[in-house]
């Protein structure tokens, strides 16, 4: 039963930002997620907006639903990388 929760601990470790430090060769303390997720949410804000424009400027219609998707990941990953400092 040890060994099961050394291999958890393993997995919640491969998705931390400490360990996109390690993997970048980053020595510096990680950020604060509040400062990260407020980075996170105006880069994705300003991606968005560029999607909307060059969509309207060649004519085409907006997926929404696609929109959403993208967005919600690319906050997720932005937040992580600004606070593994990678970004």
């Amino acid at each position: 039963m040890g060994s099961r929760n050394k291999k958890r601990a393993r997995a919640s470790r491969a998705l931390s930002t400490g360990n996109l430090q390690a993997k970048f060769g980053i020595d510096e303390s990680p950020r604060g997620w509040p400062i990260a997720i407020s980075w996170g949410v105006a880069l994705t804000a300003v991606m968005l907006v560029f999607a909307v424009v060059v969509n309207i400027w060649i004519g085409r219609s907006i997926h929404w639903d696609w929109v959403a998707g993208f967005g919600a990941l690319s906050l997720a990953g932005l937040s992580a990388g600004r606070r593994a400092r990678i970004l």
